[in-house]
């Protein structure tokens, strides 16, 4: 196997500079460093070096700010048999836990930079959360919008719900639901939308 080559300039103008060399996780490292996410250079061995420029994120378990996390089952409630995990195969309402919606894709192939903030306001504004995952060496990341319940609905979409009484005590229909995701996308378009049909819960007594 030949050596890979070094990273040197190619090309350039003043316009324009051409990069050779450059391995595919190197690539990426560049495309954060231009988006502000590290600084690169080539070290000795002709291969990129790159440091972050934030400090990084600790690691979900690490994370002293995600506390206090789920209390685990007590060995006594093991051997009692409680705090199971339980399949519900049906969108439940008992005890305010109502089928969850996640949104991906905001905008779909309708992105601009201003629709994308209208639909964020939007989404915020209706009671959902933004989760975004860590970004890559190329500052790129993914992001999720979450509604964890109908109980969490907040303005115009907790109106809609209510007044259509959709939760407490009848169980969401297949129109019920499609309804919701329609009045959804017109205020806020998406690329995917989910909404749980099955759920796995810890039971209790």
């Amino acid at each position: 196997m030949s050596e890979q080559e070094s990273i040197k300039i190619t090309g350039y103008s003043n316009k324009s500079v051409t990069i050779g060399g450059l391995s595919s996780s190197e690539s990426d490292q560049i495309q954060g460093a231009m988006r502000g996410f590290g600084w690169v250079r080539v070290g000795h061995d002709g291969r990129l070096m790159s440091t972050p420029a934030h400090s990084t994120l600790p690691g979900p378990i690490d994370d002293e700010g995600m506390l206090p996390f789920w209390r685990p089952a007590t060995e006594d409630e093991k051997r009692r048999g409680l705090a199971q995990p339980e399949l519900f195969e049906k969108p439940f309402y008992m005890g305010g836990h109502d089928p969850s919606i996640i949104i991906k894709h905001l905008c779909g192939y309708l992105y601009t930079p201003q629709r994308y903030k209208n639909c964020a306001k939007t989404l915020e504004s209706y009671g959902f959360c933004c989760m975004r995952s860590r970004r890559a060496r190329d500052g790129k990341y993914w992001e999720h919008w979450v509604l964890h319940g109908l109980w969490m609905a907040e303005g115009d979409l907790k109106q809609y719900i209510e007044e259509r009484q959709l939760r407490y005590p009848n169980k969401l229909t297949l129109q019920q639901t499609s309804d919701i995701l329609t009045f959804i996308y017109r205020r806020a378009p998406y690329g995917a939308a989910d909404i749980t049909v099955q759920r796995s819960c810890m039971t209790v007594e």
